[in-house]
């Protein structure tokens, strides 16, 4: 059985590892689920453009309970916008 995750490879392993290594740069700790804000931070978006994606489902995200707060995975920054991975 392989050591890695469906889908990832040793190459993905390092751009999440290097990603990671990123967050907490910018936000001071390692994170998983990133709020709003946070992904926006990452990314460069503003706030309500990054809200809107989650709310028509454009960006994957997890709510926490109806009308609450949405949470996303850190691994969407990488597939939402593969330049940050450049």
């Amino acid at each position: 059985m392989s050591p890695y995750l469906k889908g990832e490879t040793p190459m993905n392993r390092n751009r999440y590892r290097d990603l990671m290594d990123d967050i907490e740069a910018v936000l001071g700790e390692r994170k998983r689920m990133l709020t709003i804000d946070e992904f926006a931070a990452l990314s460069g978006r503003n706030r309500q453009t990054v809200w809107q994606w989650c709310a028509s489902d454009k960006l994957p995200a997890t709510q926490t309970m109806r009308g609450g707060r949405y949470l996303i995975n850190y691994r969407q920054l990488l597939d939402f916008f593969p330049e940050v991975a450049a």
